[in-house]
């Protein structure tokens, strides 16, 4: 019995001392795909004009780096206006340009990369203001955490669909999706809930709230990428999400990412 026991321990020991041990599983790589990140976001009431839009391509598992597109040809046309506007690269994969802010035209996303052409479209929506921010006790299991409610004003007569970040601090934004499908026209609210506990809010921490106008198009493909576990938007999530710019040249080697106009309100709110 003794023997027995003894063979027991060691053997557990040796199965636990395995768990520790690094193992890298040699993954077929696939041919890389262009990477697109092209969220325009302008916000309201200001005169900003400037926008970025970042080309890289995909790479394998345990790279690090992710390779920049420095070659390529980018231009942004809106709807009526016949305006077509070129983005210039200004580094590691960025490209920039001044573009206007005009509510209710369609944008549309050209880029040309090893001999293919992407293109993608969106039509520009206003955003409502964010009204106010108000501050309370949400009751926890274990404790009592700062929930702030921002207020905003739906327009009744379109549907809408908007998107929601927190932000604080160096914390990484808290993301939102909301829909107007139920509470058309109506007082809408975002609410946040500050649970970190090794990064708490205190009186005197400064939070924002922004909130962007999307399109139903928008809407659907973020709920798809955070219902990946991935919380980046507008950007390559975990799995080959397609977006809304296709390969006109060869439409079996679709882009990733996706092509964003929107307009964003911000309002600021101190801890009390």
């Amino acid at each position: 019995m003794k023997n027995y026991q003894y063979l027991l321990i060691l053997f557990s020991f040796v199965f636990l001392q395995s768990c520790e041990e690094v193992v890298t599983i040699d993954l077929e790589k696939s041919e890389p795909k262009l990477v697109i990140e092209a969220n325009l976001n302008w916000l309201q009431n200001s005169n900003e004009t400037n926008q970025t839009i970042r080309l890289s391509t995909t790479t394998g598992f345990y790279d690090q780096d992710i390779p920049p597109v420095t070659i390529a040809v980018v231009w942004v046309s809106i709807g009526s206006t016949n305006q077509i506007i070129t983005f210039n690269e200004t580094g590691n994969g960025y490209y920039a340009a001044n573009i206007p802010f005009l509510l209710n035209e369609t944008y549309k996303i050209h880029v040309e990369y090893n001999n293919e052409v992407y293109e993608g479209t969106e039509t520009l929506k206003s955003v409502p203001t964010v009204n106010n921010i108000t501050q309370s006790v949400f009751e926890g299991l274990d404790e009592d955490y700062i929930r702030l409610d921002a207020y905003f004003q739906d327009n009744a007569s379109t549907d809408d669909y908007y998107f929601v970040q927190w932000m604080y601090g160096a914390s990484r934004p808290d993301y939102e999706i909301v829909s107007d499908e139920f509470y058309n026209g109506n007082n809408m609210s975002s609410t946040f809930i500050n649970s970190q506990k090794n990064n708490k809010l205190v009186s005197g921490n400064v939070v924002k709230m922004s909130l962007s106008s999307i399109s139903k198009k928008s809407y659907n493909y973020l709920s798809k990428v955070f219902q990946s576990g991935d919380s980046g938007p507008f950007s390559s999530p975990i799995g080959a999400i397609r977006g809304n710019i296709i390969n006109i040249t060869n439409p079996d080697n679709y882009p990733l990412g996706y092509f964003n106009v929107s307009e964003r309100s911000e309002k600021s709110y101190t801890i009390q």
